[in-house]
């Protein structure tokens, strides 16, 4: 009895973890569509512009999940992120042959994108919004030309989404809300 006991409670824990995670991916999904972060934000309005601010959204609520015992709705959440990636892939018309290569591609992009960002902020407060701004500057907006008010915005909203999801607690994130402040309000004369 105990056994069957444990098993339902393990299949309900299961099919709650999916739950926050899908809850998890549309909120970083929400976010990262906003047409503040393409226009004066000048975040590339491309494919690989939104797969950058996907994985930057990712991982902000990836890094607050960090505490979550098991790691069970982080992994749901990866999981899901990347069959997401998947559809859209097939959507586009990559054929099955191509889309196992540009998966792989964006698996090795996401998780660089992780890593960098992980050591950024493990720079600590002083060293940290710089070590931020360069990150961003590398993975989102892949080198290109960009104001410093921008990636100076950019840093500042980052540092907002972590602190705001760590207020939030890891108990609303297992239960799947993540919410995210306002995309920065950049002035125009700042965006390229």
């Amino acid at each position: 009895m105990k056994e069957a006991v444990a098993k339902l409670r393990a299949l309900f824990a299961e099919k709650g973890e999916r739950l926050a995670a899908r809850r998890l991916v549309d909120a970083v999904a929400r976010q990262a569509r906003r047409a503040e972060f393409y226009g004066n934000g000048a975040v590339a309005d491309t494919l690989d512009g939104r797969f950058d601010l996907t994985a930057l959204h990712a991982w902000i609520v990836l890094s607050a999940l960090k505490a979550e015992p098991r790691g069970r709705t982080a992994q749901a959440l990866t999981d899901l992120l990347f069959r997401q990636f998947d559809d859209a892939l097939r959507e586009m018309g990559v054929g099955d042959l191509s889309v196992a290569r540009k998966m792989k591609g964006f698996a090795s992009a996401f998780y660089g994108r992780l890593g960098a960002y992980d050591a950024a902020v493990a720079k600590g407060p002083a060293e940290g919004a710089a070590a931020i701004e360069e990150a961003l500057a590398r993975n989102l907006y892949r080198d290109a030309p960009v104001a410093p008010a921008i990636l100076a915005a950019m840093a500042a909203y980052v540092a907002a989404a972590r602190a705001g999801l760590e207020r939030e607690g890891l108990d609303a994130l297992l239960a799947g809300t993540a919410s995210f402040p306002p995309p920065p309000a950049i002035a125009p004369e700042a965006a390229p």
